[in-house]
């Protein structure tokens, strides 16, 4: 009986989270990041605490892939405000927790963005290493992912001077 309590708890706190979630991307998009960071910010520490408990493999991904998506958006929320080290430290949190589930397009998606926080730090020569790996893995991806990745290594080769890698890079964007 005590495993079914849990149980039941633990899917109210992720169905509760993901709503939270799901209401943070929703004032993030209507221009109001504090009251998205609020949210965020309260749920993160229970669910990450769940990530990492003995727990069903099934409760474990569920507490991740919410990790995921909340540290996903801290991430975006800071980036806007130009917080650039809390914004890469979001990013970080979340690559590691999709490469513990293995999930090739997040995880080469957020090195991606770990590489726009760097360019936006003025690190180029890093902003551009974690991009273009991120860009070997681009055909293994899908075309979200692939074009995203894309994108963002463009404006860093535009940043950086390299027209030749900028018109390359937007080239083969729009190929697929």
């Amino acid at each position: 009986m005590g495993h079914n309590i849990y149980g039941a708890r633990l899917t109210e706190t992720f169905d509760h989270a993901e709503l939270s979630i799901n209401l943070a991307w929703d004032a993030w998009f209507a221009s109001r990041p504090n009251a998205a960071s609020r949210s965020i910010i309260m749920l993160l520490p229970e669910i990450e605490k769940i990530a990492y408990a003995p727990a069903a493999p099934g409760q474990t991904l569920r507490a991740k892939e919410l990790a995921i998506r909340a540290r996903g958006l801290s991430g975006s929320v800071c980036l806007d405000a130009l917080q650039n080290n809390t914004a890469l430290y979001h990013y970080m949190q979340a690559h590691r927790f999709v490469e513990e589930i293995h999930d090739e397009d997040h995880a080469m998606t957020y090195l991606c963005l770990i590489g726009e926080v760097l360019r936006r730090q003025k690190n180029q020569s890093q902003a551009l290493s974690h991009m273009e790996r991120a860009k070997e893995k681009a055909p293994r991806l899908s075309n979200t992912a692939r074009g995203h990745i894309l994108q963002l290594l463009a404006y860093a080769y535009g940043e950086t001077g390299q027209e030749a890698a900028f018109e390359r890079t937007i080239s083969e964007a729009q190929t697929f």
